[in-house]
This record gives C-alpha cells, sequence and structure tokens, in this order.
C-alpha cells in the first residue's frame, strides 16, 4: 500500500505518513475465532468511520 513514491513532504506530513504506517491491527485471538465476531467488526468500523471523518479536512 505504501511502496509508491509519495514524492517531496513536508516535515510535518512526513511524520503523520510514518504514523500511519506504523498502525496496525489488533492481532486476532484465536480463542474466539469461533464466536460470533459482528459486534467487533461493527466497533471496529464504526471507529473507521470516526477517523475518516476528523481526518477529512486534513491532506496527507
Amino acid at each position: 500500500m505504501f511502496s509508491a513514491p509519495v514524492g517531496e513532504l513536508s516535515a510535518e506530513k512526513q511524520e503523520l505518513l510514518n504514523e500511519v504506517k506504523a498502525v496496525r491491527t489488533t492481532p486476532a485471538m484465536l480463542a474466539s475465532l469461533p464466536k460470533n465476531q459482528a459486534n467487533h467488526c461493527w466497533n471496529r468500523y464504526n471507529e473507521w468511520l470516526v477517523c475518516l471523518k476528523s481526518t477529512k479536512d486534513e491532506e496527507v
């Protein structure tokens, strides 16, 4: 996803890009895989939407 060259970035934008690259998802708990994950997925989806909304006006 981040293999394409981005071009010249300001120091602030480069720092933000590095933070985004460092983000990792929560590892799956093998003990809970057979269980219903709908609530977990719904919460993660909502968190993602909130993140998109809060960063919508910022350009990276």
